[in-house]
């Protein structure tokens, strides 16, 4: 029997993935001392995983995954039906009368009907998460740009920097890893907090 394959679950992580991969690249101080002072006040350091994780928006969005996930395996699940019972059918039927051979073309076809409906789901999905991901990034930096005009940051860096698998981001991401920052210098409460007000 032909059979799809159930529509994965989506789980939060694989959003996040798009706006910031989960393991931060290079190193990060654990020293509580004070920034210079003359970095202090005018540089700052997101976690751009933290960010997107305590986002308003990076809720909304997965909701929508989810909805067009349940969307999608309630199709399956139904063809799955159909094509079940074009199977009982089938098995029902004398194998070379005109009446298996009706049957037998039709079994084909919902087989048929079925896989390319899953390939659908699949490329649909694939492309709204990646969507989705691209619009919760470039909102999540809009709402540093404010938090840093608000506070007077003269340069705000991204640890993760920006996502590796971004369209036309990859050599860019490459030449700008940030190996140290002083713990002094991390703003995301602050960010956070600012972010959960912003418009």
């Amino acid at each position: 029997m032909i059979r799809t394959r159930a529509v994965a679950a989506v789980p939060v992580a694989l959003l996040v993935a798009a706006t910031a991969a989960l393991a931060p690249l290079g190193g990060r101080s654990t020293d509580a001392r004070r920034a210079p002072d003359d970095l202090a006040g005018r540089v700052g350091i997101v976690r751009m995983d933290a960010l997107s994780e305590a986002y308003r928006g990076t809720q909304a969005r997965l909701t929508e995954l989810e909805g067009l996930r349940r969307e999608a395996q309630r199709e399956i699940d139904e063809l799955n039906q159909q094509l079940k019972a074009a199977q009982t059918a089938l098995e029902s039927l004398t194998e070379g009368t005109d009446e298996y051979l009706e049957a037998s073309f039709a079994y084909r076809l919902k087989g048929m009907q079925a896989e390319e409906r899953a390939k659908y789901w699949d490329a649909r999905l694939s492309e709204r998460r990646l969507s989705l991901g691209i619009e919760l990034f470039a909102e999540i930096e809009r709402g540093v740009a404010a938090f840093a005009q608000q506070k007077g940051l003269q340069l705000v860096f991204r640890v993760p920097p920006m996502p590796r698998d971004l369209p036309g981001k990859r050599e860019a991401n490459e030449r700008k890893e940030l190996i140290y920052f002083d713990a002094a210098l991390d703003v995301t409460s602050d960010c956070i907090a600012f972010l959960k007000t912003w418009h």
